[in-house]
């Protein structure tokens, strides 16, 4: 079990790592810093929430191919539609939190089982029917 002091000697550590990576990053020339990571990015799904990470990396892909078709298009429209899609999802959290509230199951209900508890589940399904 983790205590306090090894949390705090983790933070510490992730801290001072971070530190080095900024450093490294702003010492080094462009041609090789370009490839250390900036620690305040990969942060900002652990700040957040980790599902803004999948839908971080489903918007790159998306820019990406944009890029490859019309890169004009892209590098004038890609922020209009990333800010649209960011406001999007922040709209759905108020439904989103009014059903959790409201005790409301979602209709599709995904589980993975082996064959035989699949049928069996379906065949309990269909004797309920």
């Amino acid at each position: 079990m983790l205590t306090v002091t090894c949390v705090l000697q983790i933070c510490l550590a992730c801290f001072v790592t971070a530190i080095l990576m900024s450093l490294t990053r702003d010492l080094l020339p462009v041609k090789y810093g370009r490839f250390i990571p900036l620690p305040m990015a990969m942060a900002i799904p652990f700040l957040i929430g980790g599902y803004l990470g999948v839908d971080m990396l489903l918007g790159g892909v998306i820019v990406w191919i944009w890029r490859k078709v019309n890169r004009y298009s892209a590098d004038t429209y890609s922020i209009v539609a990333a800010s649209g899609m960011i406001v999007g999802d922040g709209i759905w959290t108020v439904p989103s939190s009014i059903l959790a509230v409201a005790g409301a199951e979602p209709p599709v209900c995904m589980q993975f089982m082996t064959k035989a508890a699949a049928t069996a589940a379906a065949a309990a399904a269909e004797a309920s029917a």
